[in-house]
């Protein structure tokens, strides 16, 4: 009852303007862009039930859990009049760290809220001519809070 294992896909998408790196000077191009991630991720993990004692009693109001796993994450940049060489699509591993808090709603269901914690190292490639290598950004992951539904036992 202790462990626990699940699976999860998510999905951020955000528009912006398509840019130009050129000596360390970015110049925005006037053309629209998409960048979405799609993370998929497998955790395992620990929730702290407390003592059991010998009859039954009310269940916690409230059970803290801890965890972490793995993941891959699916990074699209894209724009409307874009070739597929100007396209952008990575498909990266990465680790997760993760604890939270759940509540019973039902014999058979939960509600949960969690902070997570992912690294997707290198997610950016070392390129001179990107706009993350001025930024100095080469991690994908970052926090990541949730409120979730959980069903079963």
């Amino acid at each position: 009852r202790n462990l626990f294992v699940s699976v999860g896909a998510s999905r951020f998408s955000r528009s912006g303007q398509r840019v130009f790196l050129f000596q360390d000077q970015v110049f925005k191009l006037n053309e629209s862009d998409r960048i979405t991630v799609t993370p998929f991720q497998l955790s395992a993990g620990y929730r702290f039930l407390g003592r059991r004692t010998p009859r039954p009693t009310r269940p916690a109001r409230f059970t803290p859990y801890a965890g972490g796993g793995v993941g891959w994450y699916r990074f699209s940049e894209t724009s409307a009049h874009s070739t597929a060489d100007e396209d952008e699509k990575t498909t990266n591993a990465g680790y997760h760290v993760l604890a939270g808090v759940e509540t019973p709603i039902r014999s058979w269901m939960a509600a949960a809220v969690d902070g997570r914690w992912s690294f997707v190292p290198n997610a950016f490639g070392d390129s001179a001519s990107r706009v993350a290598s001025l930024y100095d950004e080469h991690n994908l992951g970052g926090f990541t809070l949730s409120v979730r539904i959980i069903v079963g036992q």
